[in-house]
């Protein structure tokens, strides 16, 4: 893999699901309580993703190993923003359970950490960046046209207040050797596969579409 490659791939691949994401129906009520939940129950593992990988770091890469503590700071509560999202919408995080699909799409990500490199993670977490970045504010207008901005709050901070991480990891990717590469396509392919059975899922189930 090179670099230019990787990179081509990983701008593709957000215009793809983000097409899927521009589609969704936000003005349902009843998907869009589903998307929250189910983003829920995957970004409160966040934080043990970036600690994780700080650890698996180490002493040995001390610039790595700082960076990602330094993001962990940045996404400390952002759970906690989708919990009130849902109580906005009069519903609440209790009635939610977790789909297998959700299950995988985060689970995967200890063994990427783990059994290949925190690099590799960086393909997931790069496709949800960069869709907040390219299309987050549209999507932010939609919700809170239908829903109002109290029921918005995630979105309104990862599509106006943390754009910037996105830029930050394009630069990151430079830094990367050619396993890192292979195995940050690698995720990604996976996590973008994943993530559009979840939001296939959040528009069918129990909302009539």
């Amino acid at each position: 893999m090179t670099l230019l490659k990787t990179k081509n791939e990983l701008l593709q691949t957000i215009q793809q699901v983000g097409a899927e994401l521009l589609n969704f129906p936000w003005e349902n009520k009843t998907c869009y309580s589903h998307w929250i939940a189910q983003t829920y129950f995957y970004v409160r593992h966040t934080t043990s993703f970036l600690a994780l990988s700080a650890q698996t770091w180490g002493i040995k890469n001390r610039e790595r190993q700082y960076q990602a503590l330094s993001h962990l700071k940045q996404e400390l509560k952002h759970d906690l923003l989708l919990v009130e999202d849902l109580m906005h919408l009069q519903d609440s995080i209790e009635q939610h359970a977790e789909w297998p699909e959700t299950q995988a799409f985060y689970q995967t990500q200890y063994y990427w950490i783990e059994r290949e490199s925190p690099m590799a993670h960086l393909g997931y977490a790069y496709l949800l960046e960069g869709m907040a970045h390219t299309f987050g504010s549209q999507i932010y207008k939609k919700i809170t046209l239908s829903h109002g901005s109290n029921s918005s709050t995630f979105l309104k901070v990862h599509a106006t207040e943390d754009v910037e991480h996105f830029e930050e990891g394009l630069v990151f990717l430079e830094k990367m050797n050619e396993f890192e590469l292979r195995v940050f396509s690698e995720c990604l392919r996976q996590a973008a596969l994943l993530y559009c059975l979840i939001l296939k899922k959040a528009k069918s189930i129990d909302s009539g579409l």
